[in-house]
């Protein structure tokens, strides 16, 4: 008897030291399923406590890349960058990429790549 492949429908891509919200990750990857498209969640650093303004201002610039600018390019209907981590993408998606190597800033040139190829990242805030 043949052995039949079995695929997931979506991959989620998560870094070990994330902390999701509740219902975060079903809203992720049931949009990615659902929009047939890569998803980005939304990504941001919790300050520490008496953090210094050093790494007050880090967090601030992360704030603006991850969560300011994905928001302004959904709000013009414009697709996101992936993050590296927080993102669903369909296997469908991933079957379509060619192989990347080790790039540096693999997420952001998956990204692209799957752009290109008709598969669009999007801004999920809502999966946090």
């Amino acid at each position: 008897m043949a052995r039949r492949e079995v695929t997931p429908d979506v991959v989620v891509v998560l870094d070990a030291d994330c902390q999701l919200m509740a219902g975060s990750l079903r809203r992720l990857a049931e949009t990615a399923y659902e929009q047939g498209r890569p998803v980005q969640a939304d990504d941001v650093l919790t300050l520490p406590p008496a953090a210094s303004p050093l790494i007050a201002i880090s967090a601030f610039a992360f704030l603006v890349r991850n969560r300011v600018r994905p928001t302004g390019l959904k709000r013009l209907g414009l697709p996101c960058h992936l993050m590296g981590t927080g993102m669903a993408i369909p296997w469908r998606a991933l079957q379509a990429l060619p192989a990347l190597g080790s790039h540096l800033a693999e997420d952001m040139l998956m990204g692209i790549e799957l752009a290109s190829r008709g598969f669009a990242p999007m801004y999920c805030a809502s999966a946090a």
